[in-house]
């Protein structure tokens, strides 16, 4: 496939910073142990870990075909010949016997037509394919443990905000019943402070709901049960990079465990149809034994007892009504799904980078944005706070601007969490050599 020379939009740099560990630039070290117990405990990077074994020693017993087959045999029998089969030539005393037997048997299939191989070579990219889609299970869950934790900062600044809110509404609330009762306003005004006291109430327990959904998904991902989850670094004090390189286009055929994932299925596929059609040929094969026979034990490992026997086996198809060529049929769509399934994957991961790249930088104007338009609003609110005590305005705008700042305030916190979600899911896409940092220590690689 053709790679683009560059991403639709541009990136700071040339160098991949995926490389790195991304996540120890957030300077956060709750993260950075979160991720580390992460690695140790998930119990579905365990199953991959453990899937990567399970295909290691597939490979062993398909390539074991390569060499020869030994096998060893050793045998007592008391035997009774049938008089009504050889009535001549047994005498009557003679029909009971016994047989000791030590072998030693060889068999070898020559592989002529490469079907071993193939089969061996298959074998080997279906382990390399478990090795990447491992990368992919370390990738994933370390993105999914940063996403979280910050959706629960995220959640806390929000929870502070909504908190804080609160306590100024019933500030306001009462401050309106002062009033009232002193004939200064209505009992509009003190109903209209009592729903403000409310909506910021609603917004308080729907975030109380919030985070602790939050913690539990983090539990689960680091493999422990539902537990609080300890913070560290507040949302608004998160390190952000100041650039974000992505490197070259196609960096990322290489750095993507999904994307190398598909080419060693493809890999398999293609060894697989050679399988196949080396399965059309005649099979050859070399026998043989080696060993002692006797009817007595005592003269089982004598010179006369001596027993062998080599030779040469041919199998071949004659007539099987097309079954081996519907086999090599099967065998090449197969190959051409994987390769259709190859081609998709690549024009996904371009599209991920992309759709990051613009996320990214978009959602971080758009914190400026927000930065921009708190201050305005903290601004509006204490003008009509002043022109209300005044006398000059009356209590609407005070709640307009009171409401305003609150959702702000709020939209600025879940921006500035999105930023750094998307950075997250910028170098999920990139997909960097970091994984393979990650993956070299993993503690759970405990191989029985």
């Amino acid at each position: 496939m053709e790679t683009p020379e560059a991403w639709r939009f541009p990136a700071d740099e040339d160098n991949v910073i995926a490389n790195l560990r991304w996540w120890e630039q957030f300077q956060d070290p709750v993260l950075n142990q979160l991720i580390v117990t992460a690695l140790e405990n998930n119990n579905d990077l365990k199953v991959a870990v453990h899937r990567v074994y399970e295909f290691y020693s597939t490979l062993g017993i398909v390539s074991a075909a390569l060499w020869p087959a030994i096998t060893g045999n050793a045998a007592a029998n008391r035997n009774e010949v049938s008089l009504t089969l050889v009535p001549t030539t047994v005498a009557p005393n003679q029909r009971v016997f016994n047989q000791y037997i030590t072998l030693l048997n060889l068999s070898y299939e020559v592989d002529i037509w490469g079907r071993i191989h193939s089969a061996t070579d298959a074998a080997l990219a279906d382990l390399l394919s478990q090795i990447e889609a491992r990368r992919g299970v370390v990738l994933t869950l370390v993105s999914s443990v940063a996403i979280a934790y910050i959706q629960l900062r995220q959640f806390d600044k929000q929870l502070e905000i909504a908190h804080d809110t609160y306590k100024s509404r019933i500030d306001s609330y009462n401050l309106a019943k002062i009033r009232y009762q002193e004939g200064l306003t209505s009992d509009l005004e003190v109903q209209q402070a009592a729903s403000e006291v409310q909506s910021a109430l609603v917004e308080v327990k729907q975030l109380e709901i919030s985070i602790p959904r939050t913690e539990n998904q983090i539990s689960a991902l680091l493999g422990i049960l539902p537990q609080p989850i300890p913070r560290g670094t507040s949302i608004t004090q998160l390190n952000m990079p100041f650039e974000v390189p992505a490197g070259l286009p196609s960096d990322i055929l290489f750095n993507r465990p999904d994307i190398m994932q598909a080419e060693q299925n493809l890999s398999a596929t293609v060894s697989r149809v050679g399988e196949a059609i080396a399965a059309m040929f005649p099979q050859i094969s070399l026998t043989g034994f080696y060993g002692n026979e006797s009817s007595e034990l005592h003269k089982l490992l004598t010179a006369p007892s001596r027993a062998w026997q080599y030779g040469i086996a041919l199998l071949s198809p004659v007539f099987d009504a097309g079954k081996l060529g519907y086999a090599v049929n099967v065998a090449v769509a197969v190959q051409k799904q994987a390769l259709y399934r190859y081609f998709q994957v690549i024009i996904n991961a371009f599209a991920e980078v992309n759709t990051a790249l613009i996320a990214h930088q978009k959602s971080k104007e758009l914190v400026h944005v927000l930065f921009q338009q708190v201050d305005i609003l903290k601004e509006y609110l204490h003008l009509a706070t002043l022109q209300y005590n005044n006398g000059q305005t009356d209590y609407l705008n005070v709640l307009d601007a009171e409401r305003t700042l609150f959702q702000s305030q709020l939209d600025l916190a879940q921006a500035q969490g999105e930023a750094f979600t998307t950075l997250i899911q910028l170098y999920a896409a990139l997909g960097g050599g970091w994984v393979i940092d990650a993956d070299n220590g993993l503690p759970c690689q405990d191989n029985p």
